[in-house]
């Protein structure tokens, strides 16, 4: 359980998929299937799956487990929580938001609740990642301004010092989709003063360890610093970009972690809500070079491996070059690339 735990928390999702699915039969055949720790590693496999985009087989799994944890451990729990945060992921990724609103709203107020009576769970992980679920769910469902409401929420419980901090990983997730609920609510100045400094640190927290060479690594550190600090806007999408291509020079000894690839494509789009709303001030040139490596890294599993972010990297990509009034060879491409989309989805969905 810890391999998987730690290989999904890092994003190798097929190496976690693998890990949890021995352990869930291991588990069973030595305490059986109704132990509350096989039902915990039940739980993670059914995670591991559908970050692996393979939502029925994860919703069979999980909405089976659920049921069994409520009936074990009582609506309350973490472990009950957890199952039921699971399920709110896959209604989400299948588009089922009548499911996924309701689903996510009752999970916000049994957290909320907590275990014991007279609690505060204010700044408890557990919860601020329910009110998590449930803002990204409302934005799903196209609720932009109280979805933007809630992440503003949501972060600033995650970074208070009684909650997991502001570089935690979970809060830089936080922090990335309260950008993007400001990018949807059209304020362009607002999400790209947000993106860039969880992109740094997403940078430095999920690809510092997988660089040897200590020349590189200093550079990194550098950069990582010049894109979390500011300095010249006209400069930091490129220092991205720099960033990017330095950890990628050797690809076989990298994975890109889902996050950081999620506000990678972030402050790419950022650039092509500049163009539509601000013309000139856009650098599509970056942006396009970025979302391009992404793409052309998609199609090796070691370094995105995860087939829903690869199809949607396509789609920011062949979005970008129809916004920048590209020549037909390129529109071209675009139109290749709307088809990948459309036959990944058939396949995931």
């Amino acid at each position: 359980m810890a391999k998987a735990t730690i290989d999904l928390l890092a994003g190798n999702y097929p190496k976690a998929l693998t890990a949890s699915s021995g352990a869930l039969e291991f588990i069973k055949k030595t305490v059986g299937v109704k132990y509350f720790k096989t039902l915990a590693i039940a739980t993670l496999k059914a995670w591991c799956l559908v970050y692996n985009g393979k939502y029925t087989e994860a919703e069979t799994l999980c909405s089976s487990t659920y049921k069994a944890t409520l009936q074990a451990l009582g609506r309350r729990h973490p472990q009950t929580l957890d199952a039921m945060g699971c399920l709110v992921h896959i209604f989400r990724c299948q588009g089922r938001f009548a499911e996924v609103i309701g689903t996510s709203i009752s999970l916000d107020l049994l957290a909320a609740k907590g275990m014991e009576e007279n609690v505060d769970t204010t700044y408890l992980p557990g919860r601020i990642h329910a009110k998590f679920q449930l803002s990204i769910s409302r934005f799903a469902n196209g609720e932009y301004a109280t979805a933007e409401l809630t992440l503003d929420d949501v972060v600033a419980r995650a970074e208070n010092t009684q909650a997991i901090g502001k570089k935690h990983p979970d809060t830089l997730q936080y922090k990335s989709e309260q950008a993007r609920a400001a990018l949807y609510m059209g304020n362009v100045d607002e999400a790209w003063n947000l993106a860039f400094p969880v992109v740094a640190l997403q940078f430095e927290l999920y690809t510092s360890s997988q660089i040897a060479d200590r020349g590189m690594k200093r550079r990194l550190v550098k950069l990582y610093k010049e894109v979390e600090n500011g300095g010249r806007p006209e400069q930091r999408l490129a220092r991205v970009n720099e960033l990017l291509d330095l950890v990628l020079r050797d690809a076989s000894l990298v994975t890109l972690h889902a996050f950081l690839i999620s506000t990678l494509q972030l402050v790419a789009n950022i650039e092509v809500c500049k163009f539509q709303y601000l013309g000139g001030r856009a650098d599509l040139v970056t942006a396009r070079l970025i979302l391009t490596t992404l793409h052309k890294a998609s199609s090796t599993p070691a370094i995105v491996e995860n087939a829903v972010l690869a199809n949607s990297i396509a789609l920011n990509l062949a979005t970008l070059i129809k916004e920048e009034n590209a020549p037909l060879d390129d529109l071209d491409n675009a139109v290749e690339l709307f088809n990948e989309v459309y036959e990944s989805r058939k396949s995931l969905l």
